[in-house]
């Protein structure tokens, strides 16, 4: 098939979850032999129409509303595409719009739920994303508040996966290691945007009762964001910044190493942060489970389902810090507890939260709707 997807916030190479949802997408059509042009911010891969990131509030909700508009009438006429795919966000919509002058169907990709409620730009933004709704043939979404107002013909409730291929075990982690210095070491790791919505100040403070007790422990916290140079001073301040390492922002080709050179991995978002426990359905967990490593995640929201104890790795409360200090702990000492939670988490991923397995049932959906 030949289809349009329209991701205009995104940038590829970026190391968050928006990043690597529209990476494996892509990677997914690619593989099942479709045709794709895709609309983002940046990235280096064929029939990529790359927009302008701009920083003003206005200019970007209006570039990313118009450029894929525009591109897409283009592509309409030259391409002739079967499909229009499009990664919902506030006052988007252009891409699907496009799409229906020339009757061609469309997919409206939905990542958290827009509620109504009084605020009236919520209203707005609300009543927009009705009419693009309706105008769609699918709206696909990873959890049913998704789908307020949305006709039940038109719902498709979908898991997000990952590329069992490019996330294994088998990825040579032997570079990550020898660089940051990880030999005879448990690693701890953390791969994220240090944003002010995960728990990475929690991270380091579990670190402190976890090293006075072991020094070969060490913390990799990949990423960048609005609060990692809060979380590096804290580091000093409570001095275990040698057992600390910040990598900054890394390659997202390059995050299967990271995993790899890790022995657990952590998932912890603050509960405190927003009102509804939907938005916790990262693709980071699919990431670690499909190298085949233990989670310590949030016991909140999607993560309840995604990261089941004793199955998965194990939940805590982001916010008690000696909780998160004994199930690091747990896992490291009960080596059959490991063992099997490493066996699970690969083979969930294959069976479950394969891109191509979940890409071609939402094609599929979407033509026969």
């Amino acid at each position: 098939m030949k289809i349009i997807y329209s991701a205009p916030d995104i940038g590829l190479n970026d190391c968050n979850g928006g990043s690597a949802h529209v990476s494996g997408v892509i990677n997914a059509m690619h593989k099942a032999g479709h045709n794709v042009n895709l609309i983002c911010n940046s990235g280096e891969i064929d029939n990529i129409i790359k927009i302008k990131k701009f920083k003003s509030g206005l200019f970007r909700v209006l570039n990313y509303f118009f450029s894929p508009f525009f591109i897409t009438v283009y592509l309409c006429l030259k391409e002739k595409p079967d499909i229009i795919y499009e990664r919902a966000r506030i006052f988007g919509g252009g891409a699907i719009l496009a799409g229906k002058l020339f009757d061609i169907k469309s997919i409206y990709e939905m990542n958290e739920p827009i509620g109504e409620d009084n605020n009236k730009l919520k209203k707005i933004i609300f009543n927009w994303h009705m009419i693009i709704s309706r105008l769609s043939n699918l709206v696909t979404g990873t959890h049913p508040k998704f789908f307020l107002g949305i006709e039940k013909s038109k719902q498709k409730l979908v898991h997000y996966g990952i590329d069992p291929e490019k996330f294994s075990p088998e990825v040579n982690s032997s570079e990550i290691i020898k660089k940051y210095n990880l030999e005879n070491s448990n690693v701890i790791l953390y791969i994220g945007s240090f944003a002010k919505w995960h728990s990475c100040e929690n991270i380091i403070k579990a670190a402190e009762l976890i090293i006075k007790k072991d020094k070969k422990i060490k913390f990799l916290m990949v990423g960048d964001g609005e609060k990692l140079e809060k979380c590096r001073e804290l580091t000093k301040i409570l001095k275990i910044h040698k057992s600390i390492i910040f990598t900054g922002k890394i390659e997202y080709s390059d995050m299967p190493k990271y995993i790899n050179a890790s022995t657990i991995c952590l998932a912890l978002f603050d509960r405190n942060y927003f009102a509804n426990d939907y938005y916790f359905s990262p693709i980071k967990v699919h990431e670690y489970k499909a190298c085949g490593k233990p989670i310590i995640a949030s016991n909140i929201g999607n993560l309840k389902n995604l990261v089941k104890n004793n199955e998965n790795g194990l939940t805590v409360n982001e916010n008690k810090i000696e909780d998160i200090c004994n199930k690091i702990i747990i896992l490291l000492k009960n080596k059959d507890l490991y063992r099997k939670i490493s066996i699970n988490n690969r083979k969930e991923i294959e069976k479950n939260y394969n891109w191509l397995k979940i890409t071609e049932d939402i094609l599929k959906s979407a033509i026969n709707n």
